[in-house]
């Protein structure tokens, strides 16, 4: 604001921006005077808004770090500890210490796993021969009445039984037909594949528009239903984990299946899962997971936090970062 606009608000803004004073109304009966008091108001108007303006272009210019800015850096230094618990890590016992430090605390932060053994009351629904393989089409309880979709693929050259890969499809719209080719490979190869729909993605539409088929929340279901049982402190990585928790007792019940050597992959929301289900399952004997493990430090400087299940309370107050999932 120039020096001539603020002289001209000091000398106006008392006597435009407040209300009549009641000789001012009494004068206002007569035609000339309520005339002159429309000018008046009209003038008023102009001048306090050129006030408020000029206050709000202050405020702009003089405005502070952005909430994005002061988290980071609450979590910077956090991070910096972390990496100097880390760098302090020289032995075998040390590293074991520490990796039952964080899958404790993992599971701690995201409310621990649903306390659930119920039946898996497992069926096929059908069977696709292919070219080596063959594709059962699979249902299981995560929990009560709660049906996980699933795609088992099975090798046909040999009996087994064979090593098993789970497949966490990533966010997008088609689950586990998503991970044909993959596990059409594998199969091949001789490695059975369990690929399951996580929530909100192929037949696991829980907030479906019948209109056209889709979800009414888009790809992003999954990171939706984070935010109502976040009010009442829960995380909904623990029951998407669960569901693959619950696919490796699935493949445990199958003779073709060589329990002891099961794998996990992933890609992109699928390299969450991969992670988390590789981090606090012991049966997970291998775990790969691409398009998602990186460091904190590298995430808040450029995109930031990412989907409601990738995102858990205190993490990185609590002494943890992304790699600490490997």
């Amino acid at each position: 604001m120039t020096m001539w606009q603020k002289e001209l608000v000091e000398k106006m803004k008392f006597r435009f921006c407040e209300a009549p004073h009641y000789e001012d109304t009494q004068r206002m009966k007569t035609d000339s005077t309520r005339l002159q008091f429309r000018r008046r108001l009209m003038a008023a108007t102009v001048v306090c808004a050129l006030f408020s303006t000029a206050s709000v272009a202050q405020q702009t210019v003089s405005a502070g770090p952005t909430y994005v800015q002061v988290m980071n850096e609450i979590a910077l230094p956090q991070l910096e500890h972390r990496r100097e618990t880390v760098a302090a890590i020289h032995t075998r016992t040390q590293v074991e210490t520490r990796q039952a430090k964080v899958r404790q605390t993992i599971l701690r932060l995201i409310g621990g796993l649903p306390d659930y053994k119920g039946p898996l009351n497992a069926k096929v629904t059908g069977t696709i021969p292919e070219d080596g393989f063959k594709i059962e089409r699979v249902i299981y309880d995560s929990l009560r009445n709660y049906r996980v979709t699933a795609n088992l693929y099975l090798p046909t050259a040999s009996k087994g039984p064979f090593p098993a890969v789970i497949i966490h499809e990533g966010h997008g719209p088609f689950g586990k037909a998503g991970a044909f080719s993959m596990a059409a490979n594998l199969a091949r190869n001789g490695i059975a594949v369990l690929a399951y729909d996580p929530l909100g993605s192929g037949e696991r539409l829980e907030a479906m528009n019948p209109a056209t088929g889709k979800s009414w929340a888009g790809p992003d279901e999954h990171s939706q239903a984070e935010i109502p049982i976040s009010l009442i402190g829960d995380h909904v990585s623990r029951y998407m984990v669960w569901d693959a928790m619950r696919g490796i007792d699935y493949l445990a019940t199958r003779p073709e299946i060589d329990s002891s050597a099961i794998g996990s992959f992933g890609c992109s929301g699928g390299g969450t899962m991969s992670a988390y289900l590789t981090a606090l399952d012991p049966r997970v004997k291998a775990g790969v997971t691409a398009c998602y493990i990186t460091s904190y430090e590298q995430l808040l400087q450029t995109i930031g936090p990412q989907d409601g299940e990738q995102v858990i309370p205190n993490f990185i107050k609590d002494g943890l970062d992304l790699p600490d999932l490997v």
